[in-house]
């Protein structure tokens, strides 16, 4: 009984993780998209810089001085 317990618990959690896997493949573009469109529709005056790998990835923001003066 307990060893049948353990394997459902073990089914529902690979259940679990394949969906987690599965909802991140998916939603990984809309956010790298949403974040690239909100740079590009701000006036952010610099360098973004996404880098991905096999770790895990980094947003890099280089922001250029340009001599302006906020308002």
């Amino acid at each position: 009984m307990q060893l049948s317990l353990t394997f459902d618990a073990m089914k529902n959690q690979i259940s679990f993780t394949k969906t987690l896997i599965a909802l991140n493949l998916l939603l990984t573009p809309f956010v790298l998209a949403f974040v690239a469109l909100s740079f590009l529709n701000s006036d952010f005056d610099g360098v973004v810089q996404m880098k991905l790998g096999r770790d895990g990835g980094e947003v890099i923001l280089d922001r250029r001085t340009s001599g302006k003066v906020a308002d």
